[in-house]
């Protein structure tokens, strides 16, 4: 099968002048995949220095790092959240009535579960 123009004359294939790539885009095609071989091959920019520094030109002094200090963190005073068994645990403590969020606060005093835990109504 040839390819034909609009006149229905014979014309060159997909590299020719209708819809395939132009030389330049041909040639651009072969360079670019090939440069990026040859700098993936050579590799011009590894170090083979084990710690990565850039290479200098004389010698120079080691480079010394000050030590870290670790200090420690002053102990939190341990904060004890009330638990209440029932709504009158919570009444004779006077804490009636406690809103989620709250200490103290539990879904199982929370019948309801309108947020509010012994309030009016709850036993």
């Amino acid at each position: 099968m040839f390819w034909v123009d609009e006149y229905g004359r014979a014309v060159r294939g997909p590299i020719g002048r209708y819809g395939g790539p132009r030389r330049i885009t041909t040639a651009i095609m072969v360079v670019v995949p090939t440069a990026l071989m040859a700098l993936v091959l050579l590799n011009p920019f590894s170090s083979t220095d084990s710690d990565n520094t850039v290479p200098s030109l004389g010698p120079t002094a080691p480079v010394t790092h000050a030590p870290i200090e670790h200090t420690a963190k002053p102990a939190r005073a341990a904060v004890r959240t009330p638990t209440y068994r029932s709504c009158a645990e919570v009444r004779a403590a006077g804490k009636a009535p406690l809103r989620r969020g709250e200490p103290g606060y539990s879904r199982a005093l929370d019948p309801d579960g309108d947020g509010v835990a012994c309030g009016r109504g709850n036993s």
